[in-house]
C-alpha cells in the first residue's frame, strides 16, 4: 500500500497486515526484496528515513481520510509524499484534531502504536527473544478511542502511553510540578550514586534539535537506551520536520552503535500521548532494549524486576564513544 524509493540503493515497501493482534489490522514497512538488510552494518540513514517516512505518511494520510479531509491528500496510486507536502498535511491534520476535540467531536483514531526489531532471534540456541522478522523490521498502527465488544457495548482502547499519562497526572498532584519537566531536569543534572567524581556523570549520549539520546538511571535490560523529546511534543502529529528528522537520525545512530558494541538483537517501542490532549508535559519517547542470548527477557522482566551489572553513567560513556563512527552515514 506504500512505497519509498531513493536512488538505486534504498527501496521500502509498506503493507497492511489484516490478520493482526490490532483489531482492524496494522501496517509495516520493510526493506524490499532488492534492498535486504540483514545487518545494521549495511543500514543507511536513507533506509531509516524511508522506513519512518512511510510511518509518518500513513498516520497523516489515514487521519485525513478518516476526518473527511480528502482534498488535502494525493489521489490513490500517487508516489510517496515529499517532505514539505507531508509537513503541510501534518499541520492541517493536527489542527483539525484539536478543533474536533475542543468542539466535543469524536476522533476516528486517538493514538499511534510503533515498534521496531533489528537482528536475529536466538532460536538455534533455544531462546526466542521477541524477534518477528530476521532483519530490519518495524510495524505501526492507528488506535481508535474505543472499540465495540459484546454487541453494542463499547470499551476504551489501551496504548502504552496511557500508563505514562496516568503517572504524570498522579505525579503532578503529589508534587505540584509536571513530571517530564522534573525528569528532564534530573537527567541534565545527574550525579553518580557511588560518589565517584573521577568517573563520567552524564546520562546524555547525544543532543539533536530538541531530541536527546539518554541512558535511563534505572535500566530495564543491560544496556537500555532511550530517545526523549526536550520540547513539548507528545506524539508524531505534534512533531515538525526538524524533530522527525532528528528522531530518525537518532534511531539510525542507536542501531548502528548497538551493532558496533556487538548487539545482535534490539527491540524498540514508541511511547506517545493521545491525540488532541492539551497538556503539553507528556513527551514522546522511545526505548531500545538490547536482547542478550544468555540473559533472555522472561519471568523477572514481566514482574518489572531487573538486575543490571553496571552503572548507567558508565554505559552512557561507552555508548557515547561508539556514536562518532556512525554519525555520518
Amino acid at each position: 500500500v506504500g512505497e519509498f524509493l531513493s536512488g538505486s540503493r534504498t527501496h521500502v515497501w509498506e503493507y497492511l497486515r489484516a490478520n493482526s493482534y490490532v483489531p482492524w489490522g496494522h501496517y509495516a514497512s520493510n526493506m524490499a526484496q532488492d534492498s535486504e538488510r540483514y545487518s545494521a552494518s549495511v543500514l543507511s540513514m536513507e533506509d531509516v528515513t524511508g522506513l519512518r517516512h512511510l510511518y509518518y505518511q500513513r498516520v497523516c494520510v489515514q487521519m485525513a481520510l478518516s476526518m473527511d479531509m480528502k482534498d488535502i491528500i494525493p489521489s490513490p496510486g500517487a508516489p510517496a509524499l515529499k517532505g514539505p507536502e507531508l509537513e503541510e498535511i501534518r499541520k492541517k491534520v493536527n489542527d483539525m484534531v484539536f478543533r474536533r476535540v475542543r468542539r466535543g467531536m469524536p476522533l476516528p483514531f486517538s493514538a499511534t502504536m510503533w515498534g521496531w526489531n533489528y537482528g536475529f532471534d536466538f532460536s538455534p540456541s533455544g531462546y526466542r527473544l521477541h524477534a518477528s522478522h530476521q532483519q530490519i523490521h518495524h510495524q505501526f498502527a492507528l488506535i481508535p478511542p474505543e472499540v465495540t465488544a459484546h454487541g453494542a457495548e463499547t470499551i476504551p482502547t489501551y496504548v502504552i502511553g496511557d500508563q505514562v499519562a496516568q503517572f504524570c497526572s498522579d505525579y503532578c498532584k503529589a508534587h505540584g510540578t509536571p513530571f517530564f519537566q522534573a525528569y528532564l531536569r534530573a537527567i541534565k543534572s545527574n550525579t553518580r550514586m557511588d560518589d565517584r567524581h573521577d568517573l563520567p556523570q552524564s546520562l546524555i549520549v547525544h543532543e539533536d534539535s530538541g531530541v536527546l539520546i539518554t541512558v535511563p538511571k534505572a535500566q530495564r535490560s543491560q544496556g537500555e537506551v532511550q530517545i526523549i523529546l526536550d520540547k513539548p511534543v507528545g506524539n508524531v502529529l505534534e512533531a515538525d520536520t526538524s524533530i522527525r528528522t532528528a528522531i530518525d537520525r537518532s534511531i539510525f545512530m542507536i542501531i548502528r552503535a548497538f551493532h558496533q558494541m556487538g548487539a545482535e538483537m534490539v527491540t524498540c517501542c514508541e511511547v506517545s500521548k493521545r491525540f488532541g490532549i492539551e497538556d503539553t508535559d507528556q513527551r514522546l519517547f522511545y526505548y531500545f532494549l538490547p536482547r542478550h542470548p544468555q540473559s533472555p527477557g522472561a519471568f523477572s522482566e514481566r514482574q518489572q524486576r531487573w538486575i543490571t551489572g553496571h552503572f548507567p553513567e558508565d554505559f552512557a560513556e561507552a555508548f557515547r564513544k561508539s556514536l562518532p563512527r556512525v554519525q555520518s552515514p
